[in-house]
């Protein structure tokens, strides 16, 4: 009986131990998300996997260095439901981004919902 106890401890541990990361995951709290920032520059890379999708970008400053960006969207399988394919952006397409910026300063931002443009053209990651 007490082994069965324990067990059942243990398990239950371990769930409210996953939990605690997937809820931080999911909550964005990795990106900050009261000051936006709104990026335009070249796509290099375009990755339409799990967890997230994500594009790759050149952005060049104004003292003309190039920084390399990773713009984090939806899921595939969500993107997918509202018209994303694999070829939804392809390297050398111009894009413009809003989306909040990394707190630790790396260069990734979690795109908004409806704040994507490519090629002029709005890629909305919304219903």
């Amino acid at each position: 009986m007490k082994k069965e106890l324990w067990g059942a401890l243990a398990v239950v541990g371990c769930m409210f131990a996953m939990a605690d990361s997937a809820v931080a995951h999911h909550a964005g709290a990795n990106y900050d998300r009261e000051h936006l920032i709104t990026l335009s520059g070249t796509v290099t890379e375009y990755i339409f996997t799990n967890p997230h999708a994500q594009i790759v970008f050149e952005v060049k400053g104004a003292d003309g260095t190039v920084v390399k960006w990773v713009g984090v969207g939806d899921p595939p399988q969500r993107l997918y439901k509202v018209g994303w394919t694999k070829t939804s952006v392809k390297p050398g397409d111009q894009i413009t981004v809003v989306g909040g910026p990394r707190v630790d300063g790396s260069k990734e931002l979690d795109i908004r919902d409806d704040q994507l443009t490519v090629n002029g053209k709005k890629l909305s990651q919304k219903d």
